[in-house]
């Protein structure tokens, strides 16, 4: 059976072969950049509740603990939504291996066979022998979002020991020790 070929705007036959594998490549390439859009994203809102917390230094415990939870919970969706994004790039990656070894097979190749020469030049890459040196920047990140989760979680832990080791007076007021600068007989304080 005789493929048809169709003409492409440069005037020459096209092979949709090739079509159906630029198609995939360029699926893959997208999908890569929304992988990294993604990341950046979540990235920079971390950044913002870490300065929030950062900034929240003189407020009561409830308001610290906001920041806290949703740096936990965006830490989480962060992870879960890198691990999908990962799996959708690497279904792309199959797809294009597969069209790229069933044009093999059928004696043809495609114009680049991108995937061969990047798995050819990432063999002939040195190795490390501490094995977290050889992870690839996906792992690397999901990783990160771990250790944004336990830095949350250590400072929320903070947050509620450092409100709960201060002692309190009466409902709504501080207790004042003595030598405190505005507690009745303290430094500054009067004393009635």
């Amino acid at each position: 059976m005789r493929r048809s070929s169709r003409r492409s705007n440069t005037g020459l036959a096209s092979d949709p072969s090739l079509d159906v594998y630029r198609l995939a490549v360029e699926r893959q390439l997208h999908e890569s950049d929304l992988y990294w859009t993604r990341n950046n994203a979540f990235l920079l809102v971390q950044g913002v509740l870490i300065a929030l917390y950062g900034s929240s230094s003189n407020v009561t415990t409830e308001f610290r603990v906001i920041p806290v939870a949703a740096g936990i919970a965006l830490a989480i969706v962060w992870y879960l939504v890198l691990r999908r994004g990962k799996m959708y790039v690497a279904r792309w990656e199959a797809v294009v291996s597969r069209l790229e070894h069933e044009a093999a097979a059928a004696g043809g190749q495609p114009t680049i066979p991108l995937l061969r020469y990047f798995h050819e030049a990432q063999a002939s890459e040195s190795t490390h022998r501490l094995r977290f040196m050889n992870l690839e920047t996906s792992q690397l990140m999901k990783a990160t979002t771990v250790l944004v989760a336990a830095l949350w979680i250590a400072a929320g832990v903070i947050a509620i020991t450092a409100s709960s080791g201060k002692a309190t007076g009466p409902p709504g007021r501080p207790f004042c020790r003595s030598h405190q600068p505005l507690c009745p007989g303290g430094a500054h304080g009067h004393n009635h």
